[in-house]
């Protein structure tokens, strides 16, 4: 569980690829308790939602050697809370976050405090 609160409003994780692919990868934000079909009542921002994870062990980039493609990435979660705490026009209070690939799903749970 990722918590969020005025003191502590950004979160980071991060997924590493286990296979021996390129594997790419999606971020979803649902919602625990409630439908919400409107992507603009979530009170969050993930950064990035889509990327690409190299193979295991990361990869070489033949165009420049110094930059080698990475088999992890960080992604971002901040929330977008008001200073009187209002958790958004949802009134939700926790959600899900699921990153995924092929092969992998990564899931947390996010919670306003």
């Amino acid at each position: 569980t990722l918590a969020f609160d005025k003191e502590k409003s950004t979160h980071s994780i991060s997924i590493k690829n286990d296979e021996r692919s390129w594997e790419r990868y999606h971020v979803f934000l649902l919602p625990t308790t409630i439908a919400i079909d409107d992507d603009d009542l979530c009170c969050f921002r993930v950064s990035p939602t889509t990327g690409s994870l190299a193979p295991r062990g990361g990869a070489s980039n033949i165009c420049d050697e110094t930059k080698p493609y990475s088999d992890s990435a960080v992604i971002s979660i901040e929330w977008l809370g008001e200073d009187d705490m209002d958790v958004g026009a949802a009134g939700e209070k926790e959600w899900l976050l699921v990153v995924g690939t092929e092969a992998e799903v990564w899931r947390y749970r996010l919670s306003i405090i």
